[in-house]
């Protein structure tokens, strides 16, 4: 208790002795207090500034809304007009490009079988030894040899119809070459062969070399047996190639 009322007393004593300089030290900074009253004052009034402006231009935004709100609220509707026949546009053309997908798919599918007979006769022909032999393919002595256990797959995600073509290797092995070399190889048969004759029963000789209606889409290696994937030339195909970098101008591969 003793130490407490010592404790409280020289408390007391400092106490009064800061109050008794307080005045020597207020006089000794007064240049100091006077920038610090001025910062404070000027804080204080560019802060009533910006909320004089902030309230001004709330007022001001009210006033314009109150005194226009029937400009504004048929400017309003416009847009939205606006916006939604962009929209309904928009949904139309995709509808459309469905709806033409589907037809197309629907015409080629009802085409399929007869397409399928046409273009296993065409594959018959280009199969000669010389490139059977250059793509190490058992050359096929009938054409229903080259018929295969699933003729025709279609993709209906993106209306496009491959038909498949099974052939026997010379080799249980991969392709010496690769796959891709045989598919290019065909590529170019396909293609000067389609400039001579055309497609029996599909297409007539084709003069423009930029015109593809015949595609070698794949080469499957299958060891023993190999799957020739055939696609017609439609917009479907053309999108999924291009959207893979795939799809270009095929140059005729010379072989001596």
């Amino acid at each position: 208790m003793k130490n407490w009322f010592s404790n409280f007393d020289q408390f007391s004593e400092n106490l009064l002795e800061g109050l008794k300089n307080a005045p020597l030290k207020v006089k000794e900074n007064k240049r100091l207090i006077f920038k610090f009253s001025i910062f404070i004052i000027g804080l204080l009034f560019c802060l009533y500034l910006l909320i004089l402006l902030f309230i001004t231009l709330i007022a001001n935004a009210v006033y314009f809304v109150l005194k226009n709100k029937e400009v504004i609220i048929i400017s309003f509707i416009v847009i939205c007009m606006i916006f939604s026949s962009i929209s309904s546009k928009r949904d139309k053309a995709k509808q459309e490009q469905l709806r033409n997908n589907l037809e197309e798919q629907n015409r080629q599918e009802k085409q399929a079988m007869a397409r399928y007979t046409y273009l296993r006769m065409f594959l018959f022909k280009i199969l000669d030894d010389r490139l059977c032999n250059l793509t190490e393919i058992v050359k096929p002595v009938t054409p229903n040899l080259l018929n295969a256990l699933t003729p025709i797959t279609v993709d209906d995600s993106r209306s496009i119809i491959y038909y498949n073509f099974q052939v026997h290797k010379i080799k249980t092995l991969p392709f010496s070459q690769g796959a891709d070399y045989v598919q290019n190889l065909l590529s170019s048969h396909v293609m000067a062969k389609m400039q001579i004759e055309g497609i029996e029963g599909i297409t007539a000789p084709i003069n423009d070399n930029l015109l593809y209606p015949l595609y070698v889409d794949e080469i499957k290696d299958l060891g023993s047996m190999a799957i020739i994937v055939l696609v017609m030339d439609c917009e479907a195909y053309r999108a999924l190639k291009e959207s893979q970098g795939a799809l270009q101008s095929r140059k005729l591969i010379e072989h001596i």
